[in-house]
């Protein structure tokens, strides 16, 4: 890691590299069951995984080598059980602005939890929450960026992007060191959740919030509506406007559509 003393080292502090894996989240799951790490940090780095998730259930396709592919193990018992989207708020900050240090195109958060490079999905976040009493207790966090990947899965291709793709860069880019600088960008981001208000950075990830203030379609139920999306509350819910109307939705109440 980088400017950061030892103390303060969160994510990275043990790093297991595996080339093959099936589910970088569950490998960490249970290695964190059976040998029961005394504090956060942990992270799994895979250079092929070839069974990985996403939300709602979808696969994570990515060509063996190419990208980052790492789940990350954390325990942020300061953060409230009916209150757990404040960790997707750090998360997605953390490799939101880190990507767009790198990258010469906007880089948007896309609710709940992909990173995208203009309209091209260029990341995933999957976090996977275990609750003890009224906090979270663990955390395992799966991220994937497409880094040096050029050709996508073709249910995928019309709305995926890469690092490269994006900065048209001839050459790979060294995957050990973004890799690096991501996990400093996320161990930041992870100590601000801790120190921060939480208004203030809610308020840098709506700026930072895919389509916000732009008319959209978006999937709810079996019906199509138009819609502007507002926000995202604090409770980690997509406002938006239908119509006259405010309203509040879930994870999976609603999807936005994407056009090709």
């Amino acid at each position: 890691m980088q400017n950061l003393p030892y103390t303060e080292r969160i994510i990275g502090r043990n790093i297991i590299r595996l080339d093959r894996v099936s589910s970088t989240n569950d490998f960490l799951k249970d290695y964190v069951a059976k040998f029961k790490p005394h504090s956060s940090g942990t992270a799994i780095l895979a250079v092929d995984q070839f069974q990985g998730r996403g939300q709602r259930d979808n696969c994570w396709f990515s060509e063996p080598g190419k990208n980052i592919i790492c789940s990350i193990h954390l325990m942020p018992n300061f953060i409230s059980a009916n209150q757990q989207f404040p960790l997707n708020i750090g998360i997605s900050l953390g490799i939101a602005k880190y990507l767009q240090a790198k990258c010469q195109k906007t880089v948007k958060i896309k609710w709940p939890n992909d990173i995208y490079i203009e309209n091209k999905k260029v990341a995933g976040i999957l976090i996977e929450n275990t609750i003890r009493g009224s906090h979270i207790s663990q955390s395992i966090v799966g991220i994937g960026i497409n880094v040096n990947q050029t050709i996508f899965h073709e249910s995928i291709s019309a709305h995926s992007t890469s690092l490269k793709l994006a900065n048209n860069q001839p050459e790979d880019y060294p995957l050990t060191d973004l890799i690096e600088g991501l996990f400093t960008a996320l161990n930041t981001a992870y100590l601000d959740l801790k120190t921060k208000d939480p208004a203030e950075l809610l308020q840098a990830y709506n700026k930072l919030l895919f389509r916000r203030a732009e008319s959209s379609t978006f999937q709810i139920g079996d019906s199509l509506q138009k819609g502007v999306i507002e926000e995202v509350c604090a409770d980690g819910k997509l406002c938006v406007i239908l119509g006259a109307q405010r309203q509040k939705f879930q994870f999976k109440e609603i999807s936005l559509l994407l056009e090709d």
